[in-house]
C-alpha cells in the first residue's frame, strides 16, 4: 500500500456519469488498499468488519465501499459506526470521510439530530478545520443542496471555502431553530457559495430556488415551469417533490403521483416522500394505495427514531 495518495471525497468528484464515477472510486481506493478492496466488496457485512481495521486507510475505504457499494438506510448498523467514527476516529482523513457519508446516507430528509449534529461540528472552534469543513458540506447534501468543491486534500490544499470566513452561520444556525419540521427547507444560498458549484448543478440550483419562490406565492404554474426547467438539468428529489406538491394543489393527482415516485426513487428512505404520495392516493380515490405509503412512512419514522434512542 502506498499513503501518499491525496484523499478524494467521495461526494465532491465530479464525474459524466454514475458508472465512471463507481470505476474512478474503485481504481483510487485499490491503489489506496490493494486487494482488501476486494474483500470489502464481497458483502455488507465484510465492509463494516474493516471500519474496526488498524489502518486507517482501510477504515475510510470501508466506509467509501459501504456508502457506493451497499448504501444502507438511515438506522442501520453502519449509520451508529458512522456517527461514532465521525466523532471519534483518531484519524482525520476517517472522520472527515466519515462526516461526508452522514451526509449522503440523510441525502434530502433535512433531518433534525444529524443536522444539529454536524452543525454543533461547523459550530465547535476546537475541532480540526479539515471536520469542520467536511460537517459544512454534508448540511448542504443533508438539505438536499449542491455543496460547494472539495479539492483534492482539504489538509494541505487551499479549500475553496475558508472556515470561518466563507461559512454562510445564517445556513449553519438553521439547523438548531426549535420546533424545526425534519423536512426539506429551501434557505437563500450566497452567490459566493453557488458560484462553487459546477455547472450545470449551478443553473439547477437557481431554477430550483425560483420555482419555491412562485410556489410560496401560490404560482403554481410558474412553479411547475420552473421546476420543470431545474429537473431537466438535473433530476432533483426535492425538485420533483416540491413540483408534485404544485400539482396536488392544481388537482393534477396523476401527475404529482408521478413525480413522488420519482423522489422515492431517488431518495427511497424519505417518510416524507412517501406521505406525500399518500396523499395524492388519497385525493385520488386510491385508499389501499394511500394506506399503504403511510404505513411505509410510519415505518421509516420509527426506524429513525429507533436510531435516535439508541
Amino acid at each position: 500500500m502506498t499513503n501518499d495518495e491525496p484523499w478524494v471525497a467521495p461526494s465532491t468528484t465530479v464525474l459524466p456519469s454514475v458508472a465512471a464515477a463507481r470505476a474512478f472510486r474503485l481504481k483510487y481506493l485499490e491503489r489506496l488498499v490493494g486487494p482488501v478492496l476486494w474483500q470489502m466488496l464481497h458483502s455488507l457485512e465484510a465492509s463494516i468488519g474493516f471500519l474496526a481495521n488498524a489502518d486507517a486507510r482501510i477504515r475510510r475505504a470501508a466506509i467509501c465501499v459501504i456508502g457506493m457499494e451497499w448504501r444502507p438506510p438511515p438506522g442501520s448498523e453502519f449509520t451508529a459506526l458512522c456517527e461514532r467514527m465521525a466523532l471519534e476516529d483518531p484519524d482525520l482523513d476517517v472522520r472527515c470521510a466519515a462526516l461526508g457519508e452522514l451526509g449522503h446516507l440523510y441525502m434530502g430528509t433535512d433531518d433534525v439530530r444529524i443536522g444539529r449534529l454536524l452543525a454543533g461540528i461547523v459550530r465547535d472552534e476546537a475541532q480540526p478545520n479539515c471536520c469542520r469543513l467536511a460537517a459544512y458540506l454534508a448540511l448542504f447534501l443533508l438539505r438536499g443542496l449542491v455543496p460547494p468543491l472539495l479539492p483534492l486534500d482539504p489538509k494541505r490544499a487551499e479549500l475553496p471555502v475558508r472556515i470561518p470566513e466563507d461559512v454562510d452561520w445564517s445556513f449553519v444556525d438553521s439547523f438548531f431553530i426549535e420546533g424545526r419540521e425534519p423536512t426539506p427547507a429551501r434557505r437563500r444560498i450566497d452567490e459566493a457559495i453557488l458560484e462553487h458549484a459546477p455547472e450545470p448543478m449551478r443553473t439547477a440550483m437557481r431554477l430550483f430556488m425560483r420555482g419555491c419562490d412562485a410556489y410560496d406565492l401560490g404560482l403554481y404554474d410558474q412553479c411547475v415551469e420552473f421546476l420543470t426547467r431545474s429537473i431537466g438539468v438535473r433530476r432533483s428529489p426535492l425538485a420533483y417533490l416540491r413540483r408534485g406538491g404544485a400539482y396536488v394543489k392544481m388537482g393534477r393527482f396523476d401527475e404529482a403521483i408521478a413525480d413522488f415516485t420519482s423522489a422515492i426513487e431517488l431518495m427511497p428512505f424519505s417518510a416524507r416522500a412517501y406521505r406525500s404520495r399518500s396523499v395524492a392516493y388519497r385525493l385520488k380515490g386510491l385508499r389501499d394505495l394511500a394506506q399503504a405509503d403511510e404505513e411505509k412512512a410510519i415505518e421509516l419514522e420509527e426506524a429513525d427514531q429507533g436510531t435516535r434512542d439508541g
